[in-house]
Protein backbone atom coordinates (compact mmCIF):
# COMPACT_ATOMS: atom_id res chain seq x y z
CA UNK A 1 0.00 0.00 0.00
CA UNK A 2 1.10 3.59 -1.26
CA UNK A 3 1.71 5.41 2.38
CA UNK A 4 2.67 8.49 0.53
CA UNK A 5 0.19 11.72 1.54
CA UNK A 6 -2.23 12.36 -1.06
CA UNK A 7 -1.38 14.91 -4.02
CA UNK A 8 -4.06 17.70 -4.50
CA UNK A 9 -4.36 18.36 -8.50
CA UNK A 10 -6.44 21.72 -8.45
CA UNK A 11 -6.01 21.84 -12.27
CA UNK A 12 -7.60 18.82 -13.03
CA UNK A 13 -6.38 15.78 -14.87
CA UNK A 14 -2.18 15.01 -15.25
CA UNK A 15 -1.46 12.69 -17.48
CA UNK A 16 2.43 11.95 -17.16
CA UNK A 17 2.09 9.51 -14.59
CA UNK A 18 3.22 5.85 -14.58
CA UNK A 19 0.99 3.48 -16.50
CA UNK A 20 -0.05 -0.18 -15.45
CA UNK A 21 -0.50 -3.09 -17.68
CA UNK A 22 -3.36 -5.40 -18.39
CA UNK A 23 -4.71 -7.26 -14.88
CA UNK A 24 -5.67 -10.97 -15.00
CA UNK A 25 -8.66 -12.67 -13.99
CA UNK A 26 -9.36 -13.39 -10.54
CA UNK A 27 -8.93 -16.53 -8.89
CA UNK A 28 -12.64 -16.87 -7.59
CA UNK A 29 -15.01 -19.00 -8.52
CA UNK A 30 -16.54 -18.20 -11.99
CA UNK A 31 -18.50 -14.80 -11.92
CA UNK A 32 -22.26 -14.65 -12.98
CA UNK A 33 -23.32 -14.18 -16.48
CA UNK A 34 -26.19 -11.98 -17.46
CA UNK A 35 -28.82 -13.35 -19.58
CA UNK A 36 -30.38 -11.07 -22.94
CA UNK A 37 -33.11 -9.59 -20.43
CA UNK A 38 -30.82 -8.44 -17.83
CA UNK A 39 -29.44 -9.78 -14.26
CA UNK A 40 -31.70 -12.01 -12.71
CA UNK A 41 -32.32 -12.40 -8.98
CA UNK A 42 -30.08 -15.54 -8.75
CA UNK A 43 -26.86 -14.26 -10.57
CA UNK A 44 -27.22 -10.94 -8.66
CA UNK A 45 -27.35 -12.79 -4.89
CA UNK A 46 -24.55 -14.68 -6.33
CA UNK A 47 -22.62 -11.41 -7.68
CA UNK A 48 -22.92 -9.92 -3.93
CA UNK A 49 -21.82 -13.07 -2.22
CA UNK A 50 -18.64 -13.72 -4.11
CA UNK A 51 -17.65 -9.95 -3.50
CA UNK A 52 -18.71 -9.79 0.04
CA UNK A 53 -16.76 -12.76 0.71
CA UNK A 54 -13.45 -11.51 -1.12
CA UNK A 55 -13.75 -7.97 0.19
CA UNK A 56 -14.41 -9.95 3.99
CA UNK A 57 -10.57 -11.08 3.18
CA UNK A 58 -9.12 -7.57 2.96
CA UNK A 59 -8.21 -4.81 5.61
CA UNK A 60 -6.84 -1.78 3.79
CA UNK A 61 -9.14 0.58 2.11
CA UNK A 62 -6.53 0.04 -0.82
CA UNK A 63 -7.02 -3.91 -0.83
CA UNK A 64 -10.73 -3.38 -0.83
CA UNK A 65 -10.99 -1.14 -3.62
CA UNK A 66 -8.54 -3.24 -5.63
CA UNK A 67 -9.96 -6.29 -5.33
CA UNK A 68 -13.22 -4.98 -5.57
CA UNK A 69 -12.46 -2.76 -8.73
CA UNK A 70 -11.13 -6.64 -10.07
CA UNK A 71 -14.57 -7.90 -9.65
CA UNK A 72 -16.36 -5.26 -11.06
CA UNK A 73 -13.69 -5.52 -14.18
CA UNK A 74 -14.53 -9.37 -14.52
CA UNK A 75 -17.78 -9.52 -13.69
CA UNK A 76 -19.25 -6.59 -16.14
CA UNK A 77 -16.27 -7.31 -18.76
CA UNK A 78 -15.16 -3.94 -18.56
CA UNK A 79 -12.30 -2.61 -20.63
CA UNK A 80 -11.10 -0.45 -16.93
CA UNK A 81 -12.69 0.10 -13.76
CA UNK A 82 -11.82 2.71 -11.24
CA UNK A 83 -12.39 2.73 -7.16
CA UNK A 84 -12.36 6.51 -6.07
CA UNK A 85 -13.28 8.23 -2.93
CA UNK A 86 -15.47 11.57 -3.24
CA UNK A 87 -15.40 13.71 0.33
CA UNK A 88 -14.66 17.89 0.44
CA UNK A 89 -15.63 18.59 -3.58
CA UNK A 90 -12.54 16.12 -4.08
CA UNK A 91 -12.04 12.63 -5.50
CA UNK A 92 -8.86 10.50 -4.40
CA UNK A 93 -8.26 7.57 -6.40
CA UNK A 94 -8.29 4.29 -4.59
CA UNK A 95 -7.59 1.73 -7.72
CA UNK A 96 -7.66 1.50 -10.99
CA UNK A 97 -7.45 -1.79 -13.09
CA UNK A 98 -7.40 -2.89 -16.55
CA UNK A 99 -6.01 -2.18 -20.02
CA UNK A 100 -4.29 0.86 -20.51
CA UNK A 101 -3.15 2.18 -24.05
CA UNK A 102 0.68 3.19 -23.32
CA UNK A 103 -0.57 6.74 -24.37
CA UNK A 104 -2.32 7.20 -21.55
CA UNK A 105 -1.62 7.20 -17.53
CA UNK A 106 -3.36 6.28 -14.47
CA UNK A 107 -3.42 9.02 -11.67
CA UNK A 108 -0.70 7.36 -9.30
CA UNK A 109 -2.47 6.03 -5.90
CA UNK A 110 -4.28 8.53 -3.69
CA UNK A 111 -3.73 11.61 -6.00
CA UNK A 112 -6.90 13.87 -5.36
CA UNK A 113 -8.46 16.33 -7.90
CA UNK A 114 -11.87 18.39 -8.17
CA UNK A 115 -15.06 16.83 -9.13
CA UNK A 116 -15.46 20.21 -11.04
CA UNK A 117 -13.36 18.32 -13.36
CA UNK A 118 -16.59 15.68 -13.87
CA UNK A 119 -19.09 17.95 -13.13
CA UNK A 120 -22.06 16.41 -15.28
CA UNK A 121 -21.10 12.85 -13.78
CA UNK A 122 -20.98 14.27 -10.29
CA UNK A 123 -24.23 15.61 -10.58
CA UNK A 124 -25.87 12.38 -11.73
CA UNK A 125 -23.75 10.11 -8.65
CA UNK A 126 -25.20 12.55 -6.21
CA UNK A 127 -28.89 12.76 -7.78
CA UNK A 128 -29.93 10.33 -9.88
CA UNK A 129 -27.85 7.24 -8.60
CA UNK A 130 -25.48 7.30 -10.82
CA UNK A 131 -25.57 7.57 -15.08
CA UNK A 132 -24.33 5.50 -18.15
CA UNK A 133 -23.75 6.77 -21.73
CA UNK A 134 -22.76 5.27 -25.50
CA UNK A 135 -23.36 8.96 -26.60
CA UNK A 136 -20.00 10.54 -27.60
CA UNK A 137 -20.67 13.84 -27.24
CA UNK A 138 -22.35 13.36 -24.18
CA UNK A 139 -20.98 15.59 -21.49
CA UNK A 140 -20.44 12.93 -19.30
CA UNK A 141 -18.05 11.08 -21.80
CA UNK A 142 -16.61 14.61 -22.99
CA UNK A 143 -15.56 14.63 -19.29
CA UNK A 144 -13.41 11.26 -19.28
CA UNK A 145 -12.41 12.01 -22.85
CA UNK A 146 -10.71 15.72 -20.90
CA UNK A 147 -8.85 13.05 -19.14
CA UNK A 148 -8.00 9.90 -19.89
CA UNK A 149 -8.72 9.99 -23.70
CA UNK A 150 -8.85 6.36 -24.87
CA UNK A 151 -10.24 5.87 -28.60
CA UNK A 152 -11.54 2.71 -27.79
CA UNK A 153 -13.35 3.56 -25.30
CA UNK A 154 -17.30 3.65 -26.15
CA UNK A 155 -19.39 3.32 -23.64
CA UNK A 156 -18.91 4.90 -19.58
CA UNK A 157 -20.93 4.20 -16.40
CA UNK A 158 -20.54 5.29 -13.03
CA UNK A 159 -22.24 3.85 -10.12
CA UNK A 160 -22.18 6.01 -6.86
CA UNK A 161 -20.81 4.26 -3.27
CA UNK A 162 -23.41 5.21 -0.60
CA UNK A 163 -22.56 6.09 2.73
CA UNK A 164 -25.06 7.28 5.57
CA UNK A 165 -27.04 8.22 2.49
CA UNK A 166 -24.43 10.49 0.88
CA UNK A 167 -22.05 9.54 -1.84
CA UNK A 168 -18.83 8.84 -0.62
CA UNK A 169 -17.41 7.39 -4.10
CA UNK A 170 -17.93 6.14 -7.27
CA UNK A 171 -16.92 3.00 -9.66
CA UNK A 172 -16.47 3.94 -12.89
CA UNK A 173 -16.26 1.51 -15.60
CA UNK A 174 -15.75 1.14 -19.45
CA UNK A 175 -16.35 -0.78 -21.86
CA UNK A 176 -14.60 -0.39 -25.41
CA UNK A 177 -14.48 -0.85 -29.25
CA UNK A 178 -16.75 -4.49 -29.84
CA UNK A 179 -18.10 -4.68 -26.74
CA UNK A 180 -22.01 -4.55 -25.59
CA UNK A 181 -22.60 -0.79 -24.47
CA UNK A 182 -23.79 -0.42 -20.74
CA UNK A 183 -27.33 -0.16 -20.48
CA UNK A 184 -29.72 0.51 -17.27
CA UNK A 185 -29.80 -3.48 -16.05
CA UNK A 186 -26.00 -2.94 -15.57
CA UNK A 187 -26.16 0.42 -13.89
CA UNK A 188 -28.91 -0.69 -11.27
CA UNK A 189 -26.80 -4.09 -10.83
CA UNK A 190 -23.85 -2.32 -10.15
CA UNK A 191 -25.11 0.61 -7.32
CA UNK A 192 -26.72 -2.85 -5.31
CA UNK A 193 -22.52 -4.23 -5.85
CA UNK A 194 -21.34 -0.83 -4.96
CA UNK A 195 -23.23 -0.22 -1.90
CA UNK A 196 -21.64 -3.95 -0.76
CA UNK A 197 -18.13 -2.10 -1.61
CA UNK A 198 -19.00 1.12 0.47
CA UNK A 199 -19.53 -1.12 3.44
CA UNK A 200 -16.32 -2.68 3.65
CA UNK A 201 -14.64 0.53 3.11
CA UNK A 202 -15.89 2.29 6.03
CA UNK A 203 -14.39 -0.56 7.63
CA UNK A 204 -11.26 -0.52 6.02
CA UNK A 205 -7.75 0.95 7.48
Amino acid sequence: MDDSPAVNDPNGCDRLLDHGDAVGPSSLDPVPFRDHAGWPASPRLEANRQLSSLLRRQRSAASVAHSAAEYFRELFAARTVSVARHESGQYTELANVGFLPPQNRWYPPRRSYPDSVFRSATKDLQENGGYFTSDLQDQRYQEFVGCRHDPEVLSVMGAPIIGDGIMRGEVFLTRGRGQQAFDRNDLDFSRELASTLGRFLEVAH
